[in-house]
């Protein structure tokens, strides 16, 4: 009798994993399959269960990506969360191509080239969806405004507005569009709102929502680049690793490499403490704190110039990263002895430098804050600004075929500049 009934709660339990998450058992049965069936009929029947991606390329094995990068780049439309769920359901899986088996892959492993990432066709279960009863919630094609709280809605829907009015250049295959202080690029823990998930807002009749290829800090304003096909984020991701090799070359006193590939310059300013470390330009090469992450204990390189210095005791610099590591130009000024302002993990916010200029920004008489950027601060919560932007983004897709977009500085950043009264660096 209780074998009778082990049996029957096995059975029953099996019916139900298999509901919600199919997916695993179905793949595993087609894998096993493999050997007797022809390749072409092993595709198709896991065609019919996932979304199987292009097949994995990269530049060597240091850019190796991430399933969560690989998803983002040539995936399904979804919102961060929905990968995020994914994730945490184990319901990926990668077609290693020097086994052909079929196993289940983590967001942050690294993918081997050539392999296949493959992205379940099923939605999530439907008893982990929250209910959401509101009629009025509007309908905009691949957001997940069904289970997203009302309030949240409303934030995302003004931030949305903002947005569309922010955008510096579009084009059939990319949209530049000058990213305010205090909006994630991304979703995570406790953020509710991002580009990321304001991305099905900028379709402008697209048929697929864009598509993140690079990031800001979220404290880090000014231009962002967003692919609007999965073509296009796949050249883009590339050539958002190129430029690092061009300049390579030019800190090392060779000429850079023809242009024969799409490639990509990132230019930024900041203001940042002057400090007697600080030369006129130059490039700083240093190995980032082994803080973790993929970046810890890497070497990054970053070439930087002073614009203007103050009698304050601030200066202007522009910077151009080499490598493209996490906190890259905030941890070299910081090394250098110059770190930004307002950078309150790498710097010195309660420095007597930066005490005194939040004094004399109080004592100066300034023109009121445009409205777009005062409403900006509120919905964002964003009361103090970390004084580093992404000033200019040159994309080449090809010799003919080129643009050229300027990301004008915040108000904000103007306001905080100007009164520190900066002049020109001789020469």
């Amino acid at each position: 009798m209780r074998f009778a009934i082990g049996r029957r709660l096995g059975r029953a339990s099996s019916v139900f994993r298999s509901s919600w998450l199919s997916t695993g058992s179905e793949a595993e049965v087609i894998a096993a399959n493999g050997d007797s069936a022809s390749q072409t009929s092993r595709h198709e029947h896991l065609s019919q269960v996932f979304h199987i991606l292009p097949p994995v390329t990269f530049l060597d094995e240091s850019q190796a990506p991430t399933a969560l990068q690989w998803m983002r780049r040539r995936g399904p439309q979804m919102s961060e969360g929905a990968r995020q769920k994914l994730a945490r359901q184990r319901r990926m899986r990668l077609l290693d191509p020097s086994s052909n088996d079929l196993k289940r892959v983590a967001l942050s492993t690294l993918l081997p080239e050539g392999a296949r990432l493959l992205i379940p066709k099923e939605s999530p279960p439907e008893h982990e969806e929250q209910e959401s009863g509101d009629a009025s919630a509007v309908n905009v094609p691949g957001s997940n405004t069904g289970c997203v709280p009302k309030h949240v809605q409303r934030l995302e829907a003004k931030l949305a507005e903002h947005l569309q009015r922010r955008i510096l250049h579009s084009d059939a295959e990319l949209l530049v569009l000058n990213k305010p202080a205090g909006l994630p690029v991304q979703g995570g823990d406790r953020i509710h709102v991002s580009v990321d998930s304001l991305l099905p807002h900028l379709r402008f009749g697209s048929a697929e929502n864009p598509r993140l290829v690079h990031r800001l800090d979220r404290n880090t304003s000014g231009a962002l680049v967003v692919a609007r096909t999965a073509d296009a984020a796949a050249w883009l991701s590339r050539a958002f690793r190129l430029p690092a090799q061009s300049l390579q070359q030019e800190a090392a006193g060779h000429l850079p490499p023809a242009r024969g590939v799409p490639s990509v310059e990132k230019h930024y300013q900041a203001v940042v403490e002057d400090g007697p470390g600080l030369q006129d330009s130059g490039f700083i090469s240093a190995q980032l704190p082994a803080q973790g992450g993929r970046d810890a204990g890497q070497r990054a390189v970053t070439k930087y110039e002073v614009l203007a210095r103050s009698a304050e005791g601030f200066a202007w610099l522009a910077l151009q990263p080499v490598t493209g590591r996490k906190h890259q130009l905030r941890q070299h000024c910081a090394e250098m002895g110059a770190p930004v302002v307002g950078d309150g993990r790498y710097g010195r916010t309660r420095s007597p430098k930066q005490q005194r200029l939040r004094q004399l920004l109080q004592d100066t008489l300034t023109p009121e804050q445009d409205a777009d950027e005062a409403e900006l601060d509120r919905l964002l919560r964003c009361d103090s600004h970390l004084l580093l932007h992404c000033s200019r983004i040159v994309i080449q897709r090809s010799a003919n075929h080129r643009a050229d977009v300027v990301a004008p500085p915040s108000q904000h950043m103007q306001r905080e500049g100007a009164p520190t009264q900066c002049k020109k660096t001789p020469g």
